[in-house]
């Protein structure tokens, strides 16, 4: 697996991802979580959008910082091989302003499960899993 984000935000803003698509990637949206000072609220909304792995997560979020995802009608393909399966749809992180080389997920949610958590918030009826 690709250990890249296509997406990666270090500013203060509201981002819209449309008509998006991606194949073998580490992450598809990366909030900063490292070295980014100052850290922001930032709110990222990922729709109409289909997705094939291999793949760790379609986003990560900053927790501590309010960062928050609205998905809509995204689309998984491949989730049936292990080739090819997307491991997670958000994942949430306590960023910080210092450089750290990694960073440990808080929590962490399966596409086929609702997003319950502080930043992750989502329903299931917000991604289709094709085999």
């Amino acid at each position: 697996m690709l250990q890249i984000s296509f997406l990666h935000n270090q500013v203060k803003a509201q981002q819209l991802f449309k008509n998006f698509c991606g194949e073998n990637f580490g992450k598809v949206y990366c909030s900063c979580g490292s070295g980014c000072n100052p850290q922001y609220t930032r709110n990222v909304q990922l729709l109409n959008s289909k997705f094939k792995g291999p793949g760790l997560t379609l986003i990560s979020l900053n927790q501590n910082y309010g960062d928050s995802n609205t998905f809509s009608n995204i689309v998984l393909d491949g989730m049936n091989s292990g080739n090819t399966k997307i491991k997670y749809a958000c994942q949430e992180y306590a960023a910080t302003t210092q450089s750290v080389s990694t960073l440990s997920p808080l929590a962490s949610f399966v596409p086929t499960v609702a997003g319950t958590g502080k930043s992750c918030k989502y329903s299931t009826s917000a991604i289709k899993i094709n085999s």
